[in-house]
């Protein structure tokens, strides 16, 4: 098993709720597993713990080599502590808002986490503690946190000049992780149910937190990934936010996101998450998806094309911002004040690969 669709199959089919276990078993008893590859990828889309406690919870732990065990144990391990101190972090935040008459509600791996949607907490692999505030709220919540300890992080002067969905990000030495408090989830991009008064409306309390509702969590883990991460550009699937996607189905009816299936960002990132999971098969068929897998199949092209992508999305970022030269001063102005950073930035931009998949 040496190609990378090999290893997206192998990484989807340990991953799913409703993979054969028998056939996974011989599967991964084969002698020309790509081991190597699975953890690679597995640790690029941050599933490794997801890896392991599935792998766990089918008995299938004896068939991996024990090398990879104690490897995959470990960092399964330091991410339950790590998971651990969140919860407790978080509900340090709830306290402090509630208190103060906050509306707020967790977003995405956070909200996972406090919502108990996990078998194993050790599953999720979280960055930072992202929660999205009522806009009227905002600025008191932000000042709220940096009375408690919380610093934000120095901003480039390209803060002042654009729309961003979020404030500064704060840190502190308390406690494990930063914070994003979000105004609203996309930048450029609205859908009706994912409207901030949709979410408050139908928030959901859990342990003295506050997150979004079922369905809220499934269809911003998509749009998250499609607008946000520019899934919907590079049509590539993530196994850490289509994981979440199948841990929002366990014990839930999956028939009521199917109203959504129409929307072409949820449908596109469902037919590609459906070539590997059959957990999708109640919402769509399946599709061919011939693309995705010849891509995964040839190394060469598959760069070249991640390449000329990101030349495509640097170019229209380059765009606005030499508009706003031609236009805006000031920007001009605080673009010399910054210029050693700039050329630096612009070196790494063109040879930069994407998140998506190397």
């Amino acid at each position: 098993m040496r190609n990378l669709l090999d290893t997206y199959q192998l990484i989807s089919d340990i991953l799913s709720f409703k993979s054969d276990h028998a056939e996974l078993e011989y599967h991964l008893s084969n002698e020309n597993i790509d081991w190597e590859g699975l953890v690679k990828v597995g640790s690029h889309h941050l599933v490794l713990p997801a890896l392991y406690c599935r792998l766990e919870s089918k008995k299938l732990i004896h068939v991996i080599p024990e090398d990879l065990e104690t490897y995959l144990n470990n960092i399964t391990r330091i991410n339950r502590a790590r998971n651990k101190a969140i919860k407790k972090q978080a509900l340090s935040i709830s306290k402090l808002f509630n208190d103060n008459d906050i509306s707020y509600v967790f977003l995405k791996g956070t909200a996972l986490l406090i919502g108990n949607y996990f078998a194993d907490d050790a599953e999720r692999m979280i960055g930072d503690i992202d929660i999205l505030i009522a806009e009227n709220d905002l600025q008191r919540s932000f000042s709220l946190l940096q009375n408690e300890s919380y610093i934000p992080i120095k901003q480039t002067f390209g803060y002042h000049f654009f729309e961003h969905k979020h404030l500064p990000r704060l840190t502190t030495e308390k406690y494990i992780c930063a914070i994003e408090l979000h105004g609203k989830l996309f930048n450029s991009y609205s859908h009706e149910s994912l409207s901030n008064t949709n979410i408050f409306e139908n928030k959901v309390p859990v342990t003295d937190s506050y997150i979004p509702s079922l369905r809220h969590l499934f269809l911003h883990n998509i749009l998250n990934h499609q607008i946000n991460d520019q899934g919907k550009l590079f049509k590539d699937i993530n196994f850490r936010s289509v994981n979440d996607c199948l841990v929002l189905f366990v014990n839930n009816d999956v028939d009521g996101f199917n109203n959504y299936k129409k929307n072409s960002l949820i449908k596109s990132y469902i037919n590609r998450s459906h070539l590997f999971f059959n957990d999708f098969d109640s919402i769509l068929p399946k599709e061919n998806n011939w693309f995705l897998k010849f891509k995964l199949k040839n190394k060469f092209f598959r760069k070249a094309w991640i390449k000329l992508l990101n030349i495509w999305s640097f170019s229209g970022e380059l765009m606005v911002r030499l508009s706003l030269i031609v236009t805006n001063a000031h920007y001009r102005s605080a673009i010399w004040n910054d210029r050693k950073r700039i050329v630096n930035l612009l070196l790494k931009k063109l040879y930069l690969e994407s998140a998506v998949t190397k």
